[in-house]
C-alpha cells in the first residue's frame, strides 16, 4: 500500500476574475497523491476538474489565478515558486497530457522530432542520443519506431494520444496530469489508453492524476477517486471503497447513472437538475438543490470536510470517526 505522498494539495483555491464577477472554480480543495499511485478526479462538466489540473502546474489561463492554498510537490510549495523555478519542474518532473492531441502536436513537424525536441529541452544530450531515447519511448507506448518520421495527420486519434503520452514520459517525470485523455476516442481505444497508463505506472513507478467525467472509466485504473462538484471535493478515497460503498449523495448519483448491462433493469438514471453557476454558487452545501437527502442545515451552512474510515467526505450526513 502506498503511504508516501508525492503531492499534497491543501485548501487550494483557483478563481477566475471577470471584472466584478469571481468564478470560484476550485474552492478549498485538499487531497494527497502517493508515489506510484493513480488518482482520478471525476465530476460533471463545470465542476472545476480541469482548472484543478492547470492550477497544480500553474498554467491557468487569464484571468484565472491561484488565490490561496498550497501545492506541495516533494515538499516544495509550487504556489510560491517563481516562474523561472516552476519552469524547471513543469515538463520535467510534472508532465501533462491534454484531451486533444491534434491541437497539442505541431502539424508541420514529424512526431519523432517533436519528442526529440522535448527531450533535448530538459537533458544535455546529442540529437542522436535524444533520438534513441525518443524511439525507446515510442516503443514503450506501442508505436513502432519506424513511424518516427511520420506527421501527426498520419496517425489515428488513439495513436496521436500515445505520441503525447510518449512526450510526457520522455522527460522521466514523477507525476503526469492527464486531462480527459480519452475524449473523442472510441471505447476500445479508451480501454487501450487506460491499460497503457496502468503499464506505465507499474513499469516506471509514475504517479498519475487522471481527470475525467467518466467515473466508470476511472474505476478501471485508479487507486483513488476524488469526486468534485461545483469547485468542492465532495469525496476522496480508495476506488474500491467508493465503488462498494459510496458515502456522499453526489458520488452515489454518479455511480447510479452508469448503465449496468448485467441487470435486467436498464432504466436510465440521472441526477436531477443542473450544476450551479460558479459565479454565484448556492449557499450552504453546493449540492443541496439537487440532493435527495438534503436537510435544513444544508442550505444555510457549508458542511465540514471530515475523515471517515480513511476517506474524505464533505457532507452533513456523516460525522468524524
Amino acid at each position: 500500500m502506498v503511504t508516501t505522498s508525492l503531492l499534497s494539495i491543501r485548501d487550494l483555491r483557483a478563481y477566475y476574475m471577470l471584472g466584478d464577477t469571481v468564478v470560484k472554480a476550485v474552492d478549498g480543495v485538499s487531497f494527497d497523491v502517493g508515489e506510484g499511485e493513480i488518482a482520478a478526479i471525476v465530476g460533471e462538466s463545470g465542476s472545476g476538474k480541469s482548472t484543478l489540473g492547470l492550477a497544480i502546474i500553474k498554467l491557468l489561463p487569464y484571468p484565472g489565478r491561484i488565490t490561496g492554498g498550497k501545492v506541495l510537490f516533494r515538499g516544495v510549495d509550487l504556489v510560491d515558486l517563481p516562474e523561472e523555478e516552476m519552469a524547471k519542474i513543469r515538463g520535467r518532473e510534472i508532465s501533462a497530457v491534454f484531451q486533444d492531441p491534434l491541437t497539442s502536436l505541431d502539424p508541420l513537424i514529424r512526431v519523432g522530432d517533436q519528442i526529440v525536441e522535448t527531450i533535448m529541452s530538459h537533458f544535455d544530450l546529442s540529437k542522436d542520443e535524444a533520438r534513441k531515447q525518443a524511439e525507446k519511448y515510442m516503443k514503450l507506448v506501442g508505436i513502432p519506431p519506424q513511424r518516427f518520421y511520420d506527421y501527426p495527420h498520419q496517425f489515428s486519434g488513439g495513436m496521436r494520444q500515445r505520441i503525447m503520452i510518449a512526450m510526457a514520459i520522455a522527460t522521466r517525470p514523477k507525476l503526469i496530469i492527464a486531462d480527459e485523455p480519452t475524449t473523442a476516442l472510441d471505447v476500445i481505444v479508451q480501454a487501450q489508453i487506460m491499460e497503457l497508463f496502468k503499464k506505465l505506472k507499474e513499469e516506471l513507478g509514475l504517479s498519475i492524476i487522471l481527470i475525467t467525467h467518466d467515473i466508470a472509466l476511472a474505476m478501471e485504473v485508479a487507486d483513488k477517486i476524488g469526486v468534485m462538484y461545483a469547485g468542492h471535493l465532495m469525496e476522496y478515497g480508495s476506488s474500491i471503497d467508493i465503488y462498494e460503498k459510496p458515502v456522499h449523495p453526489y458520488t452515489r448519483g454518479l455511480l447510479e447513472a452508469v448503465p449496468n448491462i448485467e441487470t435486467s433493469d436498464m432504466k436510465l438514471r440521472y441526477i436531477k437538475g443542473n450544476p450551479p453557476d460558479l459565479a454565484s454558487p448556492p449557499s450552504g452545501c453546493r449540492f443541496h438543490p439537487r440532493c435527495p437527502y438534503r436537510m435544513d442545515i444544508c442550505s444555510s451552512k457549508e458542511p465540514p470536510t471530515v475523515l471517515l474510515n480513511g476517506r474524505i467526505v464533505k457532507c452533513f450526513l456523516v460525522g468524524e470517526e
